[in-house]
């Protein structure tokens, strides 16, 4: 709890407004999750905070209080992506690992640790709009703090380096870590570029099913990981 001095602070700097609670975790992530929405739907600039604190049913000092800025509030949205995607993705990769695989489906089950969080639901728990809100923040141009905020997602992928280059001991790690850089701009443009297939033709349709779109995904990757084992014969 802040002490007496610290609240009269609070209290002077919403000018009249009503004073927040200060542990007022449900209208925090109320925010979060409207803000989360809007941006889905509109576009980052083309959300206001009038706009969102009339659809969270809270009222600007909230988001002062809470965030800041606009920008910040970005910035929170994609730590708690962040968050949530890599403790799934974490989560899954200790499954992958812990099987006795071939090294074939070894290498499926990395690449699915690390795309499903993103692009498919994990135990019911859909992530599927906080890989949308990544996808889409590492296109904005927001300043440093953002730009911080997806270097430490970005972080992540060492992980799956680490596993898919011990699974494939004779790869160059180079290798491996350019051909993540390619599966994670396909896992971009799902979440940004998808209605794109229409374009393609009446055999492709933008309404795919989670699950199924992940196969697609998987199943293209995988040949080019394992050819950078060819030489070795390894699989």
């Amino acid at each position: 709890m802040f002490q007496k001095e610290e609240d009269e602070g609070v209290r002077k700097q919403s000018r009249g407004r009503p004073r927040l609670a200060l542990e007022d975790n449900e209208t925090r992530e109320r925010i979060l999750n409207t803000a989360q929405r809007l941006f889905a739907q509109k576009g980052f600039d083309k959300v206001n905070l009038r706009e969102l604190t009339k659809e969270a049913n809270t009222h600007l000092a909230a988001v002062n209080y809470y965030f800041g800025t606009k920008d910040q509030l970005l910035v929170a949205l994609v730590k708690r992506a962040s968050d949530t995607i890599g403790a799934e993705r974490d989560q899954l990769l200790q499954e992958a690992l812990s099987q006795d695989l071939s090294v074939r489906a070894r290498v499926e089950a990395i690449l699915k640790a690390l795309l499903r969080p993103s692009v498919a639901a994990v135990d019911g728990n859909c992530s599927v709009a906080n890989g949308t809100l990544l996808a889409r923040a590492s296109d904005l141009e927001l300043g440093e703090e953002l730009l911080e905020a997806l270097r430490e997602h970005n972080a992540q992928l060492q992980l799956f380096v680490d596993a898919l280059a011990n699974t494939l001991p004779n790869a160059d790690r180079s290798d491996v870590s350019w051909q993540l850089y390619f599966l994670l701009n396909i896992e971009k443009a799902v979440h940004t570029q998808l209605e794109r297939i229409e374009h393609f033709g009446e055999d492709i349709s933008p309404e795919v099913d989670e699950e199924a779109l992940l196969d697609r995904i998987i199943a293209f990757a995988v040949p080019g990981l394992l050819s950078l084992a060819d030489s070795a014969g390894v699989h």
